[in-house]
């Protein structure tokens, strides 16, 4: 009745773990985006994916931050602010949000079987789908990926 098995987990210390651990997952959930790459950058998709390990992403808009209006931005999360105005800003050279921007490089990760995405609506939807057959300049993927961010309090929503 069980074909796969898997975890969710939140960072790189708990991915070793389970890696370290007897418990082989068929499937590791995560969360990334183009604002927080850490797990990207460390090289943990590599040791997955040559372990066989499905990775799916979850938390593609952080939660929906990427849409937020820029005076709750500015109100709420005024830290990350510069972070992803310089964000967008790689984005508009492409003609995109940032949430495409996010959407379209993960689903370009060879190593990322499956991007979980939320939507509150068809429209919504129906805005991802179109956002899915836009097409990127691989420079302006390296470019957002330049831009570190790492402030752990903005990067987990359960901390909020």
């Amino acid at each position: 009745l069980i074909r796969k098995t898997g975890v969710s987990l939140y960072g790189e210390d708990e991915i070793n773990q389970v890696l370290e651990s007897s418990f082989e997952p068929n499937v590791i959930q995560l969360p990334m985006n183009i604002l927080d790459t850490k797990l990207y950058h460390c090289g943990i998709l590599g040791q997955l994916e040559e372990r066989g390990i499905e990775i799916h992403v979850r938390s593609a808009f952080l939660q929906g931050l990427f849409y937020l209006p820029e005076y709750v931005l500015k109100n709420r999360f005024s830290e990350v602010v510069p972070h992803l105005n310089k964000l967008k800003s790689v984005s508009a050279k492409d003609g995109l949000t940032l949430a495409e921007l996010s959407l379209l490089w993960l689903v370009s990760l060879e190593e990322v079987s499956k991007v979980i995405i939320g939507v509150d609506n068809a429209d919504q939807l129906k805005a991802h789908l179109e956002t899915m057959k836009k097409n990127v300049d691989p420079d302006v993927f390296e470019e957002a990926l330049s831009i570190h961010y790492e402030n752990e309090i903005i990067l987990n929503p359960s901390l909020w």
